[in-house]
């Protein structure tokens, strides 16, 4: 099915699929070392009838208990999304976080939500 969506989208079928966007949203997630709060964000969205996944680009707050730096400090993200039920609103986010003291990304995985209405097609 997706497939078939995304030849559509390439052959002009259903252009309105694709989208990019700033999208009021929040987002909660989490790996070993630490936890972050995303708000917003561009995205760049792929709708099919269900579901939507979305490749997305969010500034974010983390907090951890490192000895070195401040237990809440700025960041920047980017990852993927899956949105679903309730008119596409919840989120699954997988996004990775650079943590500039190890020089290295970091994957975290969570659940969010949309605040932005869904635009009427």
């Amino acid at each position: 099915m997706a497939i078939m969506a995304a030849r559509g989208v390439i052959a002009g079928d259903s252009a309105s699929r694709v989208s990019f966007q700033m999208e009021g949203q929040f987002s909660i997630t989490a790996n070993q070392y630490a936890a972050f709060l995303s708000i917003g964000g561009a995205t760049l969205k792929m709708n099919f009838d269900h579901f939507t996944l979305s490749l997305i680009t969010m500034p974010i707050i983390k907090f951890s208990e490192d000895p070195i730096r401040p237990f809440i400090s700025p960041g920047f993200g980017a990852g993927m999304q899956l949105y679903f039920l309730k008119d596409k609103r919840f989120i699954i986010s997988a996004p990775f976080y650079y943590n500039n003291a190890i020089n290295k990304w970091q994957f975290t995985a969570g659940v969010g939500y949309v605040l932005t209405k869904p635009k009427k097609s």
